[in-house]
């Protein structure tokens, strides 16, 4: 038990397993962390997709006000902090919308 050798390769296995089971903890915390980027990844794309229809909702409803002259929607809208005008010469434009569906 006196001889070096027996030491330094107790020495080295046991830093080899503690190197392994770290190495196995941390591939565990980073597969974690890539599926907590994958869904907010995720999120992200289904938030501007939403975002999107949001807006294309937003218009089609001031363009229904627009050419019905609807208090209803146009309460709506106003009551949601939207107001609309009409950008253009001509009725059937898109009206340009600002507020928070913006």
């Amino acid at each position: 038990m006196k001889d070096p050798k027996f030491w330094v390769l107790l020495i080295l296995a046991l830093a080899g397993l503690v190197l392994g089971g770290l190495n196995i903890s941390l591939r565990g915390a980073i597969t974690d962390k890539q599926q907590q980027v994958v869904a907010r990844d995720q999120y992200i794309k289904e938030s501007e997709q939403l975002a999107q229809f949001n807006n294309n909702f937003i218009r089609a409803l001031a363009q229904l006000a627009l050419t019905t002259n609807d208090e209803n929607i146009n309460r709506l809208l106003a009551d949601h902090g939207i107001s609309y005008s009409l950008t253009g010469g001509d009725a059937d434009d898109a009206p340009a919308t600002t507020g928070e569906g913006q």
